[in-house]
């Protein structure tokens, strides 16, 4: 089955990539606090590590992604969405015993 994706909601999808991005961001920054750590970094090394690169990569990714969107939005209303091909499968259910 064959369809198109004409529009896409930005709040909902920029909410997702802005909390995955703020995810990555706090592994980053957790790594700069080890870092910090075996350098015998400040307190303010950690601080940046665990609150502000997390939250620096969380807006970003918001903002980038919601700006991702709203272009994809215009051109897509211009020459047509992302066509992809469904299929209805049967589901069956596997014993793993």
């Amino acid at each position: 089955m064959k369809k198109e994706i004409t529009k896409i909601d930005g709040s909902s999808v920029a909410k997702i990539v802005g909390i995955t991005y703020a995810i990555l961001g706090l592994a980053f920054g957790i790594f700069t606090v080890i870092l910090s750590i075996m350098a015998k970094g400040s307190l303010f090394a950690i601080v940046v590590g665990l609150v502000i690169i997390p939250a620096l990569y969380g807006i970003i990714g918001y903002l980038a992604s919601l700006l991702g969107i709203t272009i994809y939005n215009m051109i897509a209303k211009k020459v047509g969405g992302i066509v992809f091909y469904t299929q209805d499968t049967v589901s069956s259910t596997v014993d793993a015993k």
